[in-house]
């Protein structure tokens, strides 16, 4: 067991599988973590989601942003008091009362390597799309995706967890974090995710609210985004006045939160938690948000 001192960085070597350190200083990420990756580059994790710091990174506060990535994207942050964050990247300028979204979409292949069951990685042949920079022309740019194969009968899908950069016409060997449970033909039909959390945006057509942020962010910018717990999110203003006594739920509406008693469609936002007047929202509501616990 590791303790009375930092928990070792990403990457850092000399720690075997499974060893045990505790993070007990600071205000971010405390509790206990394991070593989830090999004594040559560990990689400790905590068992309440928290993320080891990147090397070359530093511990950032639930209200700071940094243009450094110091977490891996994805990483939580949770509070006795029920509140939970997520740690991401601003893909725009973002405001703190409205909601942040995922702009990103996925992208098809169909240059994989043929694989036996129980491989822990694909080789993937790439092209001007996946090459680019916000694709597997960055090195870990991918990681915290997600690899697809659906076919008839089957669908494995299995966490990124690492990958070198490649240009056009390259194939590069992208780390799975799970073994694979059924061969891959060559050329198989796969489909490659971004991580959910890597370019947050306040555009809402045809996208999810992944959080909302802490602070104010500027574009690149990285910081937390709250996914649970007691938050107050401004209200739609072509929603206020329209809720009714029972109305207690609430979805996303244009970046900010709506009556669901008067939208026919939208994403869950949560509950408002306090008392309030039929037909007013003269006290903008504290929600209950519910996006991930």
């Amino acid at each position: 067991m590791i303790g009375g001192r930092p928990v070792p960085k990403l990457g850092e070597s000399g720690y075997v599988p499974g060893a045990v350190a505790i993070k007990s200083t600071g205000s971010v990420g405390l509790g206990l973590y394991v070593n989830r990756g090999t004594k040559e580059s560990c990689d400790f994790r905590g068992t309440d989601g928290q993320s080891p710091i990147l090397a070359g990174g530093e511990e950032q506060g639930l209200y700071e942003v940094s243009t450094t990535q110091n977490y891996l994207l994805g990483a939580r942050e949770a509070r006795p008091d029920g509140r939970v964050y997520r740690y991401g990247k601003a893909g725009t300028a973002l405001n703190p009362q409205r909601a942040a979204n995922n702009y990103n979409r996925h992208t098809a292949a169909a240059n994989v390597t043929a694989l036996v069951a129980g491989g822990t990685s694909v080789d993937i042949l790439l092209t001007a799309t996946t090459s680019g920079d916000t694709w597997f022309g960055v090195a870990n740019n991918m990681v915290g995706g997600f690899y697809l194969q659906p076919d008839g009968t089957n669908a494995q899908m299995r966490g990124i967890k690492s990958h070198p950069a490649g240009a056009d016409g390259e194939t590069i060997d992208v780390e799975l974090d799970e073994a694979l449970a059924e061969d891959i033909v060559a050329s198989a039909y796969t489909e490659w995710i971004k991580n959910p959390y890597s370019d947050l945006r306040t555009d809402s057509n045809h996208m999810s609210c992944m959080g909302i942020p802490n602070v104010t962010f500027a574009s690149g910018e990285y910081g937390w985004f709250q996914t649970w717990g007691p938050r107050y999110i401004a209200p739609n203003a072509a929603d206020v006045g329209s809720e009714n006594a029972g109305s207690r739920h609430l979805v996303f509406h244009a970046g900010n939160v709506g009556n669901r008693n008067d939208l026919a469609s939208g994403q869950l936002a949560g509950f408002i938690i306090g008392r309030t007047t039929a037909g007013s929202w003269t006290m903008p509501p504290i929600v209950m948000l519910q996006i991930s616990p």
